[in-house]
């Protein structure tokens, strides 16, 4: 009797064991869901290191993620961009930025927290990347350090490159906020590309050989053009011959330039024309400036002639001049 009571209890101890230990591994995984306050809830655990984000379109009219504080004009380095999960990356074409030279551009992206918890403890750093950058200072800020569920952060990110050189180059931001008594981790990428998804028709063997008076002279800083009110090409010359039989109809193409020159009435134009028509034009002033355009057969078929509006003395300087094909 005495051993069958023993055994009883012998059985009633090991359930309860079993019962405790349970309990206890099950306490273990709920406690991951306790919020920082100590307040039990069942809000789901993150695992991993990246910071959950909404990301925000901020430019509405293009349908970016980025905003930046160049003007309007320079928007047409944009190249592409991505934003998978802990990682923005934005791609730019750096050619279009020469005359950036020397200033600090600020992209700026934003994100939603989307967690019912708080963020805290905000920090972001920012970095060079690759040995050949020609990137002489970075920075950013946070627009929030510590962010509720459903609000909005502000990223900006300070690039600055005082003698753009020809190679690709990139800069890094490490955004970090606490999260679940745990540090989580956002980056921000800028690439600046010397490559892009366009074919350049304009040479130097064309813009060199102007078939007027005055001369184009290619230097460091870009291209001297040395005649008030313009230079211009005709077909009777080779180059400009086989661009025009280049072109091709309903195809989207681009000219663009890069004016630093002194301003007068036209100055930084650029058109294509015959001798009673401007068919395609640049807008004047200083800095990127660009129109993109398709023609037809019969258009293409009517120019004869093309006209780039410099100065005969003083500063007349075109960065770049192209005629991108982009299609």
């Amino acid at each position: 009797m005495r051993k069958k009571k023993s055994k009883k209890i012998y059985v009633i101890t090991m359930i309860l064991f079993v019962y405790i230990l349970f309990l206890s591994v099950g306490y273990a995984f709920f406690s991951e869901s306790l919020t920082i306050n100590g307040v039990a809830s069942t809000v789901d655990y993150y695992e991993g290191t990246k910071l959950p984000v909404t990301s925000v379109v901020r430019n509405t009219s293009n349908n970016y993620y980025f905003t930046s504080d160049f003007s309007s004009d320079y928007l047409i380095s944009f190249q592409s961009e991505s934003w998978q999960d802990d990682t923005y990356i934005l791609n730019i074409d750096k050619t279009l930025l020469a005359s950036l030279e020397g200033q600090m551009i600020t992209y700026t992206i934003s994100f939603i927290n989307p967690t019912v918890l708080n963020y805290t403890n905000g920090v972001i750093s920012t970095e060079v990347i690759g040995d050949s950058s020609d990137i002489v200072l970075t920075e950013g800020t946070l627009s929030a350090t510590e962010v509720e569920p459903n609000g909005t952060v502000d990223v900006s990110f300070g690039i600055k490159v005082d003698s753009f050189n020809s190679s690709d180059s990139s800069a890094k931001a490490t955004i970090t906020y606490t999260y679940q008594n745990k540090t989580r981790y956002l980056y921000f990428i800028v690439n600046y590309k010397t490559t892009g998804n366009y074919q350049n028709l304009f040479s130097d063997e064309l813009l060199l050989n102007p078939y007027s008076n005055g001369s184009v002279i290619k230097t460091i800083d870009g291209y001297s053009v040395n005649k008030y009110p313009a230079v211009y090409y005709k077909a009777s010359n080779p180059s400009f011959k086989e661009l025009l039989e280049s072109l091709k109809p309903g195809v989207k193409y681009m000219l663009i330039r890069d004016y630093q020159g002194d301003m007068g009435a036209s100055n930084g134009m650029i058109n294509l024309r015959n001798s009673t028509d401007v068919i395609v034009r640049t807008p004047v002033g200083v800095g990127v400036k660009s129109v993109t355009f398709t023609l037809t057969q019969e258009q293409i078929d009517s120019i004869d002639r093309m006209y780039v509006y410099g100065r005969a003395t003083g500063a007349n300087t075109f960065r770049f001049i192209q005629l991108r094909q982009l299609d």
